[in-house]
């Protein structure tokens, strides 16, 4: 008995041990919006402080050059008629930047430079801001960045809420396969309500799928089963 207890309680500290991203951005949008205000006790590609995402795709670029374009080509697989795209940082003019500090704990700077992607669409002359694309090319080309940062830093989960979300359907099975191809060691946890899902995952992916069932139609109860395991 003893020796068991010792077993299961070196298993719990690995699994209290284990860093879980859960992302929640069912609406992209606002993270390609300016952002004014920068945290200076998280380091640039901290997944946890991650408000903006064509500042993250800069920094991710100058740090890492290789997995930048494996992010960049990834996307571009999804939308043929993109033949390009790049991010940009532009310095403000005459910015003063100061120091906040919220009880003396976190501290604030304004930022004085602002973050823009482009793309270059063959239909269109001049290249587009990511800020004019639909909301699920944005929130795609979010969870690819996701999911690269959490490799890089060694997240050995990431998990993404109803990816189909603001999906076009047709796109739905090409960005679950690049997805997986973007990630090394991270595994990825998928929640859906699509019934479609599972016929969408390459067959060469190994999944484990769970049933989540509601044990109450009152008291918001579930319980899981597994329904099988490729």
């Amino acid at each position: 008995m003893a020796f068991d207890q010792l077993y299961f309680l070196e298993l719990v500290r690995q699994l209290n041990a284990l860093t879980v991203y859960v992302d929640h951005h069912l609406d992209a949008s606002r993270s390609y919006d300016p952002e004014f205000f920068v945290r200076t006790d998280l380091e640039e590609l901290d997944i946890a402080g991650i408000e903006n995402i064509p500042r993250t795709v800069f920094y991710l670029k100058r740090g890492y050059p290789e997995r930048y374009e494996r992010l960049k080509d990834a996307y571009l697989q999804l939308f043929p008629t993109f033949r390009d795209l790049d991010v940009f940082e532009i310095e403000m003019e005459a910015t003063r930047k100061i120091r906040i500090t919220s009880n003396g704990n976190i501290p604030i700077d304004i930022c004085n430079k602002l973050y823009d992607i482009k793309v270059n669409d063959t239909s269109l002359i001049q290249p587009i801001s990511f800020g004019k694309l639909s909301d699920g090319a944005k929130r795609m080309f979010l969870m690819l960045t996701f999911a690269v940062i959490a490799d890089i830093k060694g997240l050995p989960l990431i998990a993404f809420e109803e990816p189909e979300n603001s999906l076009h359907p047709g796109l739905l099975q090409s960005f679950l396969l690049v997805i997986t191809r973007l990630t090394e060691n991270c595994k990825i946890v998928i929640t859906s309500h699509s019934p479609y899902m599972l016929q969408y995952i390459p067959p060469a992916v190994s999944i484990s799928v769970c049933w989540m069932k509601s044990t109450s139609p009152f008291s918001g109860g579930c319980s899981a089963a597994r329904l099988r395991r490729c």
